[in-house]
C-alpha cells in the first residue's frame, strides 16, 4: 500500500506551552476548535487567541445536545441520558498533535478535539473516541491496521445543478468550474500538508474523487474528515456546492467512500500474504475478510447512514449489492487487490457522506469478529455481482436505512464492539432521519400523481 500521510505540523505535549511559536509564525488570531458529531459533520468553536490559550487545557464548553442533532438542528426523540439530565455541558478536549494552520480563513489555525464529560471521562459515542477505543482493543491483541481512503463527491453549480462540460470518467479536460475549485483545493491541501494520492474527476459531471495515502487508522480518519468539510467550505467559497451523498442526481453515477484495509503485526508488517496459500491470502486475511463480510449488514447502517444512500446501491453497476468478495471485482463488497506485501482488500459498499470514523470503526468490529469467531468465508465471486444476485446462497445487502438501522438493533456481534452507547444514539438519530422522509411529500409523488389520481 501507498506510503502514510504526513503528521501535522506541530506535535507538541499536553503539559507545556507549545503553540506560542506557531501561532507568532502564523501570525495566528483565531483557532477553530472542531470535533465529529455522528454525521460527519465539524461542530465546535471560532475562539480569539488569547481564549484559546488560556483554556486549552481544560477544554471548552458546549450542549451536549449537539452531539444528538440532525442535520436540521433538531436533537434527537430518544430518551438519553444526557436528555433526561438537561443537556449537561460537554467539553471540547483539542488534541494538540493536530494543530494545522487554516489556509482558507487569513489568520487562523485549526485544531481537532475529542468530547469529555465535566468529570474527564471520554464521551463513549463520540465517533473519534469509539474509533480509538476499539483501535486499542486490537493493538491490545497485537495487531495495528493499515488503511488508506477514497471518497467521491459532487461539484454542482449553487442552484445544485450538474456543471460542464458533462460526464466521462478520467477525463482531463476540466470546465472553468471544475478548473478553478480544482486549483484552489490542491493550493489548500499542500498548504495543510495534507498528502493526497490522486484528485482525478470521475464519472459524473464535475464529480471527483480523492484519493487519501495509506496510514494509521486515526490519522487517516482525522485527515478524511478534515479534507471533507474542508471542500465543502472552499466550493462555498467559490459560489459552488459540494456534495458527498450517495446519489445527488437521479441519471447520473453515485459517489462512494471505499475502504483499503491491510492487518499488520505491531512492527507494521503486512499479515494478510501467504506465498503458500490459495490467491496468497493467509489465513488471517481470510478471517479479517470474513467476519467483515458476515457483519455486513448490520454495518451497513454505518457504511450508507442515509436514505439517499440506498438510491446508489439499487442502481445497477453503481455499487456492491451483496456480501461478496472478488479478486479485483469492482462489482463485490470486497475487492482484493495487490501482490506480496501489498495484497489487501477494499471495502466498496460505504457512500461517499459516511463519517470516516465510523466507517473505519465498523471495519474493524468486523474484522475482530472475524478473527475471533472465524466465520467461513463465501465462495469467491465470479463474474458480476448482479448476474448472482437471486442465488441462494448470496447475502443480499439491506435495501434501505430502516433495514440496516434494525439489522444493526439485532447485532449483539457489533454491539458489543462498537459500544451499545454509540449504536443506541447513532440508531435513534437515524430512525428520527427516516421518519422525516416517510413523511415527507416529494417533488417526484407530485410529478407522478398531481395530473392523474
Amino acid at each position: 500500500m501507498p506510503s502514510s500521510p504526513s503528521r501535522p505540523v506541530a506535535t507538541p505535549a499536553r503539559g507545556s506551552e507549545p503553540f506560542a511559536a506557531l501561532f507568532e509564525s502564523w501570525k495566528t488570531k483565531i483557532v477553530r476548535v472542531e470535533w465529529s458529531d455522528l454525521h460527519g459533520l465539524a461542530r465546535g468553536h471560532r475562539l480569539a487567541l488569547s481564549r484559546f490559550l488560556d483554556g486549552w487545557r481544560d477544554g471548552f464548553g458546549f450542549s451536549s445536545a449537539a452531539m444528538e442533532m440532525d442535520l436540521q438542528g433538531e436533537t434527537t426523540r430518544a430518551d438519553s441520558p444526557e436528555k433526561r439530565h438537561g443537556w449537561p455541558t460537554f467539553h471540547a478536549l483539542p488534541l494538540p498533535e493536530t494543530l494545522l494552520r487554516f489556509p482558507l480563513e487569513a489568520s487562523t489555525a485549526q485544531v481537532l478535539a475529542e468530547p469529555q464529560m465535566v468529570d474527564g471521562s471520554p464521551v463513549a459515542f463520540a465517533p473519534r473516541t469509539a474509533l480509538r477505543r476499539i483501535l486499542q482493543t486490537l493493538l491490545a491483541r497485537g495487531y495495528s491496521l493499515r488503511v488508506g481512503m477514497e471518497f467521491e463527491f459532487y461539484l454542482l453549480n449553487a442552484k445544485g445543478e450538474p456543471l460542464g462540460p458533462g460526464r466521462q470518467a478520467y477525463r482531463t479536460r476540466c470546465g472553468p468550474e471544475e478548473d478553478g475549485f480544482r486549483e484552489d483545493l490542491q493550493g489548500l491541501l499542500g498548504a495543510m500538508g495534507f498528502d493526497i494520492e490522486t484528485a482525478i474527476l470521475e464519472d459524473g459531471p464535475g464529480q471527483f474523487e480523492i484519493t487519501m495515502k495509506a496510514g494509521a487508522p486515526l490519522v487517516v480518519a482525522d485527515s478524511a474528515f478534515r479534507v471533507k468539510n474542508l471542500i465543502k467550505e472552499a466550493a462555498t467559497k467559490r459560489g459552488l456546492l459540494a456534495t458527498f451523498i450517495s446519489k445527488p442526481l437521479t441519471h447520473e453515477a453515485g459517489s462512494g467512500l471505499h475502504l483499503h484495509q491491510q492487518l499488520c503485526d505491531l512492527d507494521g508488517r503486512s499479515l494478510f500474504h501467504d506465498p503458500d496459500a490459495p490467491h496468497g491470502m493467509s489465513a488471517l486475511m481470510r478471517d479479517w475478510l470474513s467476519g467483515q463480510l458476515a457483519l455486513m449488514a448490520p454495518a451497513c447502517a454505518f457504511y450508507l447512514p442515509t436514505v439517499n444512500a440506498y438510491k446508489r446501491l439499487r442502481t445497477r453497476g453503481q455499487g456492491p449489492i451483496s456480501a461478496t468478495w472478488g479478486i479485483d471485482n469492482r462489482t463485490a463488497a470486497a475487492r482484493t487487490l495487490g501482490k506480496g506485501d501489498s495484497l489487501r482488500f477494499e471495502n466498496r459498499v460505504p457512500g461517499g457522506e459516511a463519517n470516516p470514523y465510523l466507517v473505519i470503526a465498523a471495519a474493524i468490529a468486523g474484522g475482530m469478529y472475524g478473527l475471533e469467531e472465524s466465520p467461513p468465508l463465501p465462495p469467491m465471486l465470479e463474474g458480476s455481482a448482479y448476474d448472482h444476485e437471486r442465488d441462494a446462497e448470496t447475502a443480499i445487502l439491506p435495501n434501505s436505512l430502516r433495514d440496516s438501522l434494525a439489522a444493526l438493533c439485532d447485532s449483539r456481534e457489533l454491539t458489543e464492539r462498537l459500544g451499545p452507547e454509540l449504536v443506541e444514539r447513532f440508531v435513534a438519530l437515524k430512525q428520527g432521519e427516516e421518519d422525516r422522509y416517510e413523511r415527507t411529500v416529494t417533488d417526484w409523488e407530485r410529478a407522478e400523481y398531481f395530473e392523474y389520481l
